[in-house]
This record gives C-alpha cells, sequence and structure tokens, in this order.
C-alpha cells in the first residue's frame, strides 16, 4: 500500500534590521511557529551580531510562503524589522 502523506516543515526567517535581502537568523520546525505580527517586538538574544538586550527589533513586516516540492509542504514565514532602543522605545510603546 502507497502511501501519500506530506511531510509538513515550517521555516521561520527574520531579516537583519531595514534589510529585505540580508537574512539574519533561519530556524526550521516540524511544528508551526508561534503567530508573528506587525508590532511585536523580538529579542535577539544571542544571536550571532546582536546587541540585545539594549537593541531589540520591532516587526514591521510579516510575509509567508507555502510551497510544494515532491512530498514536502514547507510554509515558510519571513520576518522583516528595524531595529529599536529596549529602554526608550518600549517605554513609549507601554504607555501610548
Amino acid at each position: 500500500m502507497e502511501s501519500n502523506s506530506k511531510i509538513l516543515k515550517y521555516v521561520l526567517e527574520i531579516y537583519k534590521p531595514m534589510d529585505v535581502d540580508n537574512l539574519w537568523v533561519r530556524f526550521e520546525s516540524p511544528s508551526p511557529f508561534m503567530a508573528i505580527h506587525v508590532g511585536d517586538v523580538i529579542n535577539p538574544g544571542l544571536w550571532e551580531g546582536s546587541e540585545a538586550p539594549q537593541k531589540m527589533l520591532r516587526v514591521l513586516h510579516v510575509e509567508h510562503s507555502i510551497f510544494e516540492i515532491g512530498n514536502r509542504i514547507t510554509h515558510q514565514t519571513m520576518i522583516f524589522t528595524e531595529q529599536i532602543d529596549c529602554i526608550r522605545d518600549l517605554q513609549v510603546l507601554r504607555y501610548s
């Protein structure tokens, strides 16, 4: 009996601040990532080149791509950001 089951793969890509061509980090998972929305703040933590906790990332744009190759379906989420000053900008967000 032939199996027609599809393999699902989820990819989360976060691009360097204000740069739509320069991928910073890429994560892959067999299960979905938590939803990320415009305006969310991301702490880049220990990523190479990170200035956290002084600098964080604010999500400016989220793009999804879903494609199938062979028996694999991939849901790719691309996150585009700007860098914000953690203390000053987050206080403005909290009180606005």
